[in-house]
């Protein structure tokens, strides 16, 4: 039974993997809005992200096997510091570390759950074992950790609950960012019900940056299929919409 499937029915599965006929379901009904032809610029984010990607192994972090290779694993992760590092190139003026931060939140933000279904308290859960495992942060940003930790733990929070935290106003860009990006890959779902919407973010991405993670979402899921491989499938989409060439560019047909 396709992942589609399941999700359509209750109870939903507690470890939830894609597969080709959910991937080509959500190629096939993206939206007519989203862009098809769109530009992706190198920045001075860039190095940034493709150095936290090569020096940290998520891996290890993750509670099983089940949890690192399903639909909220080490995809999921890689891709919204890839959302993030976009949204960051426009909204907000952050240091060099400031970026680094909210990349390295990108990265943890849901590396403690237990299942891939609501697992309302995961981003309390990875902030409080953060603050136990000084040595996974480099050096140099350990005076990042409040903000990472919020950043975390409010993630998955609404903003009716978020709004009222004491530090918000003081890790806006932060919060606001992880929260946005992890949005953004909702589109990896083979549920349009539950893709990205502009109503329960307070940083709104632009179409071209929702046109990007859609064809990342669906681009390297196809690949991971072939690959098995969390990082390689990701970083090799991201390259493939970069250069708009590849012979995976037919899964979003």
């Amino acid at each position: 039974m396709s992942l589609r499937s399941k999700l359509l029915r209750h109870p939903k599965p507690i470890h939830q993997f894609n597969d080709l006929e959910s991937i080509k379901w959500v190629a096939t009904n993206k939206p007519d809005w989203l862009l098809d032809n769109y530009k992706i610029r190198k920045s001075a984010e860039t190095p940034i992200l493709e150095k936290h990607l090569r020096l940290i192994n998520i891996e290890p972090f993750f509670l099983s096997d089940s949890m690192f290779n399903g639909i909220h694993g080490g995809r999921h992760a890689y891709r919204v510091a890839i959302n993030a590092t976009f949204l960051m190139q426009s909204q907000f003026s952050l240091r060099k570390e400031e970026k680094e931060a909210v990349i390295i939140s990108c990265l943890l933000h849901d590396c403690r759950r237990k299942n891939d279904n609501a697992d309302i308290d995961h981003g309390k859960r990875a902030s409080k074992w953060l603050l136990r495992q000084n040595n996974i942060l480099p050096k140099h940003l350990h005076a990042y950790i409040n903000p990472i930790v919020l950043s975390i733990s409010s993630h998955n929070d609404s903003y009716g609950t978020i709004l009222k935290l004491k530090d918000y106003k003081k890790y806006k860009a932060f919060v606001d960012t992880l929260k946005t990006a992890d949005g953004l890959d909702r589109y990896r779902f083979p549920r349009s019900d539950w893709w990205f919407s502009d109503n329960f973010v307070k940083l709104k991405p632009d179409k071209k940056l929702k046109s990007i993670a859609f064809d990342l979402s669906v681009l390297s899921e196809a690949i991971y299929l072939e690959t098995k491989d969390n990082k390689k499938s990701v970083m090799t989409a991201l390259d493939i919409l970069k250069n708009k060439k590849g012979p995976h560019l037919r899964a979003l047909r």
